[in-house]
Order: C-alpha cells, then sequence, then structure tokens
C-alpha cells in the first residue's frame, strides 16, 4: 500500500507542474491535515459575507502553512461576496517538505526538495489568479499583530503557533482588532496552549463541540455561532484533486505525513514491537488507526492494549476496544508503552519524562527511551 501511494504520489506531482496546474498532493507537505479546517474557513466567510451584505471583507489569517486555508478564504470570497475582499496572511514561513534531494524532480531550474509551503501557496495563488489578493508577511504575528488599528477586520483566523504564550498574544490582538459582528476562527482546541488560552481570554465561553471554534464579536464581548458548513461543504479550487482527497482520508488517511515522515514512522514502531512482547500504544486517534494497518500483522499481535484518555473519542478502525491510563495496575503493566499522537506527542512525554513507574516509553516520532510513565495517565 506505501509503495503504490508513492508511485502515485510521485505521478500527481509530475502531472501538476509539468501542466501548470494547482498542486495539493502529498509529495511536498502541502497539507497537514484534511481539508475540515478549511471547509469550516469557508463557511465562516459565508456567514461574514451575509453580514456584510456586498461590502468587500478584509480578513486576518495567522498561519497559513501551505495554503490550502488561504485559498478556501479566496474561494469563499469570490463564492459568496462577489470577489470583493482581500485577505493578510501573517506566517514565518519555517517549514519546508520533507523529500530527500530530487525524490520529485527539478521546476524552474531549482530542485522542489528546497521548496517551503510559502512558495507552495504562491504558486497555487498565482495559478487561480489569486495572488494579489492575498497580501502576505513573512513573520511572526507577535511582531505585526499591534501594528494593524483596532477594529480593523472582519474575520480572522488563527492557526499559527500553539505555545500557550504565542497563542494568548494572537487571541488578545485578535479580540482588539475584530469589528463589531465580526467572526474569530481558529483549529486545534485540543492542544493545551491552545486550550489554556482560550479559556483565558474567552473564560465566559464554553467548551466548542469540536477542535474547531468560532466566535463572533457583539456589543459586550463574544458569543459561539457554528458556521453553515453544508453550504461550503467543497473546495472548488481542489479540482480533480478533491475527490481523490476524500477517498485517500477514507482509506488510510495518508494525508497527516508526507512519505519521509511515514517510513520514519513505521520504522520507529516496528522497532519497538520487536523489541517487547507486549505494547500498550497510547493515543486512539487517527496515526493509531493508518499505522497498525501499515505495520506487519504478526507485529500487531504484540499490541496488547491501546490507551486513551479519551476512549469515547477514539477513531475507528482499532483491533483494540481503548482504555484509560489509569486502568493500568501494578503485575498488569505491558513491557513498553508507544506514544503514537501527532498533536499531544512533546506534552505527553514532558510528564512522561517527570514521575511514574519504571515501563519504558517511547514514541514513534522521537529516538530513545522516555522513563517515566505515570499510573494514572499523562494528563494529571
Amino acid at each position: 500500500m506505501y509503495q503504490q501511494w508513492v508511485a502515485e504520489e510521485r505521478a500527481l506531482i509530475k502531472a501538476c507542474f509539468g501542466e501548470q496546474r494547482p498542486y495539493w498532493g502529498h509529495m511536498i507537505n502541502s497539507v497537514s491535515s484534511p481539508p475540515g479546517f478549511a471547509l469550516h474557513l469557508k463557511a465562516c466567510v459565508q456567514r461574514t459575507a451575509d453580514a456584510a451584505h456586498g461590502s468587500a471583507l478584509n480578513i486576518l489569517e495567522v498561519g497559513c502553512f501551505a495554503g490550502i486555508s488561504t485559498l478556501a478564504i479566496m474561494e469563499g470570497i469570490h463564492q459568496f461576496n462577489l470577489g470583493h475582499g482581500c485577505i493578510t496572511v501573517i506566517d514565518p514561513g519555517c517549514h519546508v517538505n520533507n523529500l530527500y534531494p530530487n525524490e520529485a524532480f527539478d521546476h524552474g531550474g531549482r530542485d522542489l526538495a528546497t521548496w517551503g509551503q510559502l512558495d507552495l501557496l504562491d504558486y497555487n495563488a498565482t495559478l487561480l489568479g489569486w495572488r494579489q489578493a492575498i497580501h502576505l508577511q513573512v513573520n511572526y504575528s507577535g511582531r505585526v499583530l499591534p501594528s494593524f488599528p483596532d477594529a480593523a477586520f472582519d474575520l480572522i483566523s488563527i492557526d499559527g503557533d500553539h505555545e500557550y504564550a504565542s497563542v494568548l498574544t494572537d487571541m488578545r490582538e485578535a479580540a482588539r482588532l475584530l469589528k463589531r459582528d465580526g467572526m474569530m476562527c481558529g483549529d486545534d482546541y485540543g492542544m493545551p496552549g491552545v486550550r489554556q488560552a482560550y479559556h483565558e481570554v474567552f473564560p465566559h465561553i464554553p467548551v466548542p463541540p469540536s477542535s474547531f471554534w468560532t466566535l463572533r464579536r457583539t456589543n459586550d464581548g463574544f458569543e459561539p455561532v457554528n458556521p453553515p458548513i453544508e453550504a461550503a461543504a467543497r473546495l472548488d479550487f481542489l479540482g480533480d484533486q478533491h475527490s481523490r482527497f476524500l477517498a485517500t482520508l477514507a482509506q488510510c488517511g495518508f494525508f497527516l505525513f508526507p512519505p519521509k515522515s511515514w517510513r520514519f514512522i513505521h520504522d520507529r514502531a516496528e522497532a519497538v514491537l520487536r523489541q517487547y512482547a507486549r505494547v500498550a500504544i497510547y493515543g486512539a486517534g487517527k496515526l493509531t488507526s493508518v499505522l497498525l494497518r501499515l505495520l506487519d500483522p504478526v507485529l500487531v499481535q504484540r499490541v496488547d492494549r491501546i490507551l486513551d484518555d479519551r476512549p469515547e473519542s477514539a477513531s475507528g478502525g482499532l483491533p483494540l476496544t481503548p482504555v484509560r491510563p489509569d486502568t493500568l495496575r501494578p503485575g498488569t503493566l505491558p513491557d513498553a508503552i508507544l506514544v503514537c499522537c501527532e498533536a499531544w506527542d512533546m506534552d505527553m512525554m514532558n510528564k512522561a519524562r517527570s514521575r511514574g513507574l519504571s515501563t519504558p516509553v517511547y514514541s514513534v516520532f522521537q529516538g530513545g527511551e522516555v522513563q517515566g510513565f505515570r499510573r494514572s495517565g499523562f494528563n494529571g
């Protein structure tokens, strides 16, 4: 399955760049997650456009990665506001793709392995004819946001640095910059820094129903809203790649990481499973579900349990029913624990270092062993 997918991706990237078509595949890490948040953003644009009654929209995006969210906003501006509007995008452009040199091919005399995510945004936006409406500031948000005047934007998206201090600054500045009746939205509520900052800035707002959160500025504060996702349920700029995205997502979720990263994750998990007879995997999300399908079935039999702090929210397709970490008891401990979670990895590993049992703890993202899994779980 893995090799077939890599071959298909190579064929797609060559076709797109060779024919001057937008590219949203995985080979140069153009998408770090499924297009769910991009669809959410497009729906937010629709709701904002309805309230603007034809006025040009001024939108701010903090963090764009390779721009699928940016172009979802642009598509929403054209679909719901007759193209009247522009986006200011703030991103330091720190990410580069994960290809080995020359694994794809050269484009315009430049090896694609040297491209950063903002190069891909520029390429795709230019081909779609939207580049002039995107005002890109290659910088950190904390340096740029204070320069904007109060109540300057109709819609603000926050999806930049997820560390607490950065998110706190972004949210506080966004609250100042948003117009009355304007909308603010973001992703990854479940990440510790995002969650902590969210409840500090908006202490009276309840927990959002998913990782996406959306607020509207009222006369005396903010209130949660649910944008009309159904009306914006497709990203047309993806073209024929849209159905491929959804098919890939349904099949095995390869959208999470580019090929080189998947090979590392696979090999890391395989090494742990070969070393120990009974391994507990911490993390019951999509990453675990996909990884267990890629591994040798004989090695998967060594997984004797799957742990998760919220087993009721586990991904489908898991071979075992997830249980909470506090169910572990002396005498029933596995030989090792493998942390398998892309969003909470560092948080869990930092807590695992500080206290706990002698059971060795590994991560699919880091080399070496981390001692200190706490019997009551990582969240305490």
